[in-house]
């Protein structure tokens, strides 16, 4: 008879988290830090964040988390959040706040590297590509997060990929379904 007990899973030692400069993207890491503390995956949790965000995840962070704050050099310019955008931001905006937030590369990799016990997983977000070079150096295995659901990000490929409006006509009102999504309904196009 086979044994009811739960599997077992190794624990994380350590995991440093690196959020984009927004609070929608930074949500999702701090309920992962929640689960992963809960659940005993995870001893140690270190989040890498900027002077104006480390207030709203000191805040949303369990307790034993730990945030460590990467400053912008002086020479960098440009909004270092997207809290400092319009509230209409355009992509434009985005793309400003992607590019400012490359000047935090050289404090980043000194904190990942200095971090004791070293991190066994790195967790950043999607839209910062610089955080692989330092965890590729230090052989931090990472994780990337897109900092939306699985849904929101599945289905506008699926629909790129299957052109499933296509099969009804073309018409911009007309539902259709996606093939692959379980207990599909039909989503209706905006």
């Amino acid at each position: 008879m086979a044994s009811s007990s739960p599997p077992s899973y190794p624990v994380l030692r350590h995991v440093a988290m690196l959020p984009f400069m927004a609070k929608g993207h930074a949500m999702p890491l701090l309920h992962l830090d929640h689960v992963l503390l809960r659940r005993g995956l995870a001893a140690a949790i270190t989040f890498l964040a900027t002077p104006r965000d480390a207030p709203f995840i000191r805040a949303g962070a369990p307790a034993g988390a730990a945030v460590v704050e990467l400053p912008f050099p002086s020479s960098a310019t440009g909004p270092q959040s997207m809290d400092e955008l319009p509230s209409a931001a355009s992509v434009t905006g985005l793309l400003d706040v992607v590019s400012t937030a490359a000047a935090l590369r050289p404090a980043f990799a000194a904190a990942l590297a200095g971090m004791d016990p070293r991190p066994d997983l790195l967790v950043h977000d999607g839209f910062l590509a610089w955080p692989k070079d330092a965890a590729d150096e230090l052989g931090v295995p990472r994780l990337v997060s897109m900092g939306m659901s699985a849904f929101a990000t599945w289905v506008p490929m699926a629909v790129m990929v299957q052109k499933p409006h296509a099969r009804v006509g073309g018409s911009p009102t007309e539902p259709f379904e996606l093939d692959g999504l379980p207990g599909s309904g039909s989503p209706r196009p905006t």
